[in-house]
């Protein structure tokens, strides 16, 4: 969904084929307002707007997620990237919000990305990545969570940097996601048990596990021979039938 362009407000699910909500691909350099398919890198195209005196200054593009898990979701990690092309002699900035009803948004102030307002000498896409733990804000299974990102002019005049957002990823606290989370001793990025991190979290007997995504390895010389290890005496020591491998 998207407010703040000439052509009008959008609504989720509409699909549009020409004017200032479908002005196609572009490598950035552009006049016209309006939203475009901006290649900010090669091969990488994100959804990016050029602003105008009547286009998104102020305007809002809201994304929604579904959570179809069929259970809520506590403290969902949102990442993004936001791109800028800093052609212009003008500072123009995105900002970030959330809701869990998409009718109040809560800000977050600290994640707005403000373009400098001199223009570079040579222009070319750059990126700010930003992520944020919604920490005390749930889901509930088939709920819906709505990000809003959001430009308005900051100051300086004439025309406007190019924008894009880019790589937005919703993603919640759990075993396999190669995060350490509270109660978990070791998160390997998998749920399969065998390689020292079982489906629980935890440290499988005979192996010890460290980092974020955990790395696990065989504890040689515990005397508890792992699924990696063809012996274990319960020593390191070599000469005695089991060596130190």
């Amino acid at each position: 969904m998207v407010t703040g362009m000439s052509d009008g407000d959008t609504t989720f699910g509409g699909t549009f084929a020409t004017g200032d909500l479908a002005r196609g691909a572009s490598a950035g350099g552009v006049g016209t307002g309006g939203l475009y398919a901006f290649d900010v890198a090669a091969g990488d195209p994100a959804f990016g707007w050029q602003p105008g005196t009547n286009d998104f200054t102020p305007g809002t593009a809201v994304v929604r997620f579904v959570n179809d898990t069929g259970a809520p979701i506590v403290d969902p990690t949102v990442r993004y990237e936001v791109w800028i092309l800093n052609d212009q002699p003008r500072a123009n900035d995105v900002a970030f919000g959330y809701s869990t009803d998409g009718v109040t948004f809560t800000p977050v102030p600290a994640l707005t990305v403000t373009s400098v307002e001199a223009a570079d000498a040579t222009p070319a896409w750059t990126m700010t990545p930003e992520t944020i733990t919604l920490t005390g804000v749930t889901i509930p299974a088939a709920g819906t969570l709505a990000l809003a990102f959001s430009g308005d002019d900051v100051s300086g005049g004439g025309n406007r940097d190019e924008f894009a957002i880019d790589d937005i990823v919703v993603s919640f606290p759990g075993c396999g996601d190669g995060l350490l989370q509270p109660g978990e001793a070791c998160d390997d990025g998998n749920d399969a048990a065998g390689d020292g991190c079982d489906a629980a979290c935890t440290v499988e007997h005979g192996f010890a596990c460290a980092g974020e995504p955990s790395a696990c390895a065989s504890s040689c010389g515990d005397g508890v021979v792992a699924s990696d290890e063809g012996c274990d005496d319960g020593d390191t020591a070599d000469g005695d039938g089991c060596d130190a491998t």
